[in-house]
């Protein structure tokens, strides 16, 4: 009995070391599996290590983008940043001590020679200080055409332009180098101004200009605000002292407009209380700083008499140019009347007088401006306002042509439009002449810049008109605004 119990123990213990065999392979086959998944897990291509070094590469990256970003907003303090269209500074104001105030808007490069003050409620467009900087006062214009010379006309807020003036070579004054050459020059008691010299403005902005560099001019004449279309019948618009005029490309230009109400829309477009910046019936200062400008780029130019001839580049009656279908336009008919078979005077002929309808150019080949259109005059016309004498004692009618302003690229100089010609403009330019005759005071208005009844060769853009009161109106004045960063 004795020695069957120890067999049977014996091969238990046999069974019990075979056990633990295979226990220990299995381990070994578990960490082998264990280190080997370990492994994977630090050497895989997602492995702890391979993604410890996609970390490492992140944050270098992020160190980098933070770098830049940083680097941005310190070339944005300094003003360091070149690229059109990007804020550069703050624009601020300046206090009467000349210290910095509130901040007015912002400094923006033009991506070319310099950098220009955009106030408040204005935006950069496009354009260099070479070519003729232009803003808007309508958020969707902003950089559309950064870093570009020549900005379109397809834009929906009012527009101006930058005259950078640097008080060296461009200088805000005024400009006397065509006294006697470009000027109407009369010598009666109530017939305008006898010299340059009676002639008389305020001295214009000159602390803004100063402060801020310069100051912008309407890209356009002043447009009437209220829609006009083919068939539209324009009447005189002398009283509409409630409107505030536009500053944008095929807006017909707002004439039959007597100096004073010109003076107060121009006035009416913006304030310093909203937009920061002041805006005004173009000053004698403005424009003659503006031609000098011109004058800079190549595009006024002298001739060997010191004359200037604006031809080929306004809308004049001895211009010849095609403005495009779609354009909106006019056409202003004159009649001269005989008497002994000799020309005693000239009315216009469009229904009566400063009365008459626009229409849209509809050829596909557009149409010809500057040119005589030779209507004739049927015997059943209606008499211009004043005349007596039937149809029959008048001749040659000709058709002269208004354009929307901005229309044609031919009246483009630099960025802005029918500067010269179109429409004369209202200036605040004045003098007080007495009439002897019934001892009373008039205030004449110079105009400038001539219009589609000019010649381009004798009414350039540089030309001061000083006959005119500033009561005055007719169907080729119009106006243009100015503005100054308050």
């Amino acid at each position: 009995m004795k020695k069957q119990k120890l067999m049977i123990n014996k091969n238990k213990f046999g069974e019990s070391k075979a056990v633990t065999l295979i226990a220990l392979v299995i381990t070994i086959i578990v960490l082998l599996i264990l280190a080997g998944v370990a492994i994977a897990m630090l050497t895989g291509e997602n492995g702890i290590i391979s993604k410890a070094m996609q970390a490492k590469t992140k944050t270098e990256d992020s160190k980098e983008t933070e770098e830049a970003g940083l680097k941005e907003i310190e070339n944005y303090i300094n003003g360091k940043s070149a690229e059109a269209g990007v804020v550069v500074q703050d624009l601020k104001s300046i206090k009467s001590d000349g210290t910095e105030g509130e901040v007015i808007g912002e400094k923006v490069s033009d991506g070319a020679e310099g950098v220009v003050p955009v106030p408040n409620g204005f935006y950069y467009v496009g354009g260099t200080a070479k070519s003729g900087t232009v803003i808007s006062d309508n958020l969707a214009d902003k950089d559309k055409y950064k870093g570009q010379e020549v900005v379109g006309t397809d834009l929906s807020g009012n527009q101006f332009v930058f005259i950078p003036v640097n008080g060296i070579d461009l200088k805000y004054e005024q400009d006397h180098t065509y006294d006697g050459k470009h000027e109407y020059v009369y010598t009666t008691e109530l017939s305008g101004y006898t010299s340059q010299s009676e002639w008389s403005d305020d001295s214009g902005e000159q602390a803004s200009v100063k402060n801020y560099g310069g100051f912008f001019i309407g890209r356009y004449e002043a447009g009437y605000p209220d829609e006009i279309k083919e068939g539209t019948i324009v009447n005189f618009k002398n009283s509409a002292t409630e409107k505030v005029p536009v500053s944008k490309a095929g807006v017909a230009s707002w004439n039959l407009v007597n100096q004073t109400v010109a003076k107060a829309a121009t006035e009416s477009m913006y304030n310093a209380a909203n937009s920061k910046v002041k805006s005004k019936l173009v000053d004698s200062y403005a424009w003659d700083t503006t031609c000098k400008w011109l004058k800079n780029s190549g595009i006024i130019k002298d001739d060997s008499a010191g004359k200037v001839s604006s031809t080929s580049y306004g809308n004049y009656y001895d211009s010849t140019f095609t403005i495009p279908k779609g354009t909106l336009y006019a056409k202003h008919i004159y009649l001269n009347k005989k008497k002994d078979g000799v020309s005693s005077s000239w009315y216009f002929w469009n229904g009566g007088a400063g009365k008459y309808s626009y229409g849209i150019v509809n050829d596909e080949k557009g149409m010809k401006v500057g040119v005589k259109t030779g209507e004739t005059v049927p015997e059943n016309a209606t008499r211009p306002e004043g005349a007596e004498d039937a149809a029959s004692n008048y001749y040659t009618a000709d058709g002269r042509i208004e354009i929307a302003t901005g229309s044609s690229d031919n009246t483009r100089t630099n960025n802005i439009y029918d500067l010269a010609g179109n429409m004369w403009e209202w200036t605040t330019e004045t003098k007080i002449r007495k009439n002897n005759g019934n001892n009373t005071n008039y205030t004449f208005a110079v105009l400038r810049g001539g219009s589609f009844l000019s010649g381009g060769s004798n009414f350039a853009v540089v030309f001061r008109y000083g006959y005119s009161t500033v009561s005055f109106s007719n169907v080729n004045i119009g106006f243009r605004a100015v503005l100054y960063i308050e």
